[in-house]
């Protein structure tokens, strides 16, 4: 895929790139980063307890979540935000809970480290993407390899006996 804005404004090229973006990649970092809230959910509603977002998530994080909450329900519309903090989490914040909280997570992922590391190598990217900028060869890669990684997490997690997947 070549930078369409290297080129004169064709709207048809501009549209066409968003396809292959969204077609390719968006769904990917999508999905990613929504698995992520539920494994962080389902792990961490084990190892600590229901209560866990209270417990051990940094308390600029669980403010950032309420502002987040707090503009989606003020919005004219509003919109639903979901029911947990979580969901009104941006990704580079769900990195910091995997990190600060990665004893939690290293006996059900023991690559756990790898998963870190791929989400800060996708935060700019994810960024470049909802901005239609150009994702690069290696931002494309970097996706991919997070939502591998994502789903290693997932199916790993489906033959553990003590865990199960659950939404927030």
């Amino acid at each position: 895929m070549s930078d369409f804005r290297l080129a004169s404004f064709d709207e048809k090229a501009l549209l066409s790139y968003g396809k292959v973006l969204g077609r390719n990649y968006y769904w990917k970092v999508f999905a990613s980063e929504n698995i992520l809230r539920i494994v962080i959910n389902s792990v961490l509603s084990v190892q600590v307890d229901a209560d866990w977002w209270l417990k051990v998530v940094d308390h600029d994080i669980v403010c950032d979540a309420k502002d987040v909450r707090q503009n989606y329900l003020s919005a004219i519309p509003s919109r639903d935000p979901g029911r947990h903090g979580i969901y009104c989490t941006y990704l580079s914040r769900l990195e910091r809970i995997l990190f600060k909280n990665r004893g939690s997570f290293i006996y059900y992922l023991p690559n756990v480290d790898d998963l870190i590391v791929s989400l800060n190598a996708v935060l700019l990217p994810r960024n470049l993407m909802g901005h239609m900028n150009h994702l690069t060869e290696s931002d494309r890669r970097k996706i991919g390899e997070l939502y591998g990684l994502c789903e290693n997490a997932v199916d790993r997690l489906k033959k553990t006996t003590n865990i199960q997947l659950k939404y927030p």
